[in-house]
């Protein structure tokens, strides 16, 4: 029926459940298998303006979720 079986694991949990399913069908059909898995890059700026604008939408970001905070005069030692 199948010689060779290629399954793709992204690392979820419906990936982790097709490279089940390709085992057991590997193993009824005594086929190959195969598994490709595809991992995330984290991207990074490419100049200096999109270092800036990546640090303006962090602020920004950082702005909306925390309180305003206040300025504690220092205590005297």
């Amino acid at each position: 029926m199948y010689s060779k079986i290629l399954a793709a694991n992204d690392g979820s949990p419906g990936g982790l459940m097709a490279l089940d399913a390709a085992i057991e069908l590997a193993r009824q059909v005594s086929a190959e298998l195969h598994m490709v898995t595809v991992e995330e890059l984290p991207r990074f700026p490419a100049s200096i303006d999109e270092v800036a604008e990546e640090k303006d939408e962090a602020n920004h970001r950082f702005a909306q979720s925390s309180p305003p905070q206040r300025h504690r005069p220092a205590r005297p030692a």
